[in-house]
């Protein structure tokens, strides 16, 4: 069977594990695990990964990753080789510590980055280690919690943003979120992975599939990376309007933020919610419901095909 495909792009969100070789231990103490974190915070400085929860079990780890200017491969091999090397020097053996590579799902974070941080949160509460995830040391459920132990690489926010602008409402509505069941009765969010590859919604896994088949243009295992005032200005520029326009909520059909908002869903890996912050704090669902819409509307228009058609070359020649 061949290798499962890799997908790398600025702003990707992935879950990733990696599991001790013929599931032995990966740390053995106290140093270990903390050997690990500084590994991970070695690499939040080096390549800007930002980390949105952790856990890390006996013999594996679960981390929800994102890398904002690509390189997954490089990244992983990167923590996996540096802490091999530290294991087996402290630990005095030689030979693989993981096996074989890495598992990564791109992970779509409107339809799943809060039920998954959730179901990893709860992985020693399943595994019978402790009662209740904020007893278990080794993960970022402490940080969530607000307690002293927060790690400057964990992008909390992002996560608790999915419940509340309130920083302190998200906290609690997250930790109700938590343990609103038995951990065992939480259904895992993994079983919906499509094609050993995604974890998303439809519009999600479109995308993917888009990038997979060369409809979105990849160079050297990454695309380049569009950011949200990229799109607002070009579209502003080719459709002959001012970015205030786009921008604004002002008027019900306004045409510019429709296709500003097609191409951040297609070209970055922007949440709903993010997006709406852009235009004055759109509402999450309004922002879904402006996309699917305009998808209706682009499919056998060609004169709106053609105009975003031109965009999407301006945006990629830039």
């Amino acid at each position: 069977m061949g290798r499962t495909i890799r997908i790398e792009y600025p702003g990707a969100l992935y879950h990733v594990t990696s599991r001790g070789n013929e599931r032995k231990k990966i740390y053995y103490d106290e140093y270990d695990y903390l050997k690990f974190l500084s590994i991970l915070n070695d690499y939040y400085e080096r390549f800007g990964i930002l980390i949105y929860c952790f856990v890390l079990m006996g013999n594996h780890y679960h981390l929800i990753m994102e890398t904002p200017y690509g390189e997954l491969q490089k990244i992983m091999h990167g923590i996996n080789s540096a802490y091999t090397g530290h294991f087996n020097r402290r630990h005095q053996r030689i030979g693989h510590l993981f096996q074989g590579r890495y598992q990564a799902l791109l992970v779509d974070k409107d339809s799943y980055l809060l039920q998954l941080s959730r179901y990893i949160h709860l992985n020693p509460v399943r595994a019978g280690i402790v009662e209740k995830p904020e007893d278990f040391r080794w993960s970022s459920y402490q940080g969530f919690m607000g307690k002293e132990r927060k790690e400057k690489w964990v992008n909390y926010d992002a996560v608790l943003s999915l419940l509340s602008n309130n920083e302190e409402n998200a906290r609690q509505l997250y930790l109700k979120y938590v343990h609103e069941m038995p951990a065992q009765k939480i259904e895992s969010p993994l079983k919906d992975t499509y094609a050993q590859l995604v974890l998303g919604g439809e519009e999600f896994i479109e995308k993917i599939e888009n990038i997979i088949e060369g409809k979105i243009p990849l160079s050297d295992s990454s695309y380049h990376m569009i950011i949200p005032e990229e799109i607002v200005n070009k579209v502003a520029e080719v459709m002959d309007t001012e970015v205030i326009s786009i921008v604004s909520l002002a008027g019900k059909d306004n045409p510019g933020r429709k296709v500003a908002i097609y191409l951040m869903k297609r070209f970055t890996s922007l949440s709903n919610n993010e997006i709406g912050k852009i235009f004055e704090g759109m509402n999450p669902s309004t922002v879904s419901q402006v996309y699917s819409r305009f998808r209706k509307e682009l499919s056998g228009n060609e004169k709106l095909e053609r105009l975003v058609e031109e965009i999407c070359m301006e945006l990629n020649s830039s």
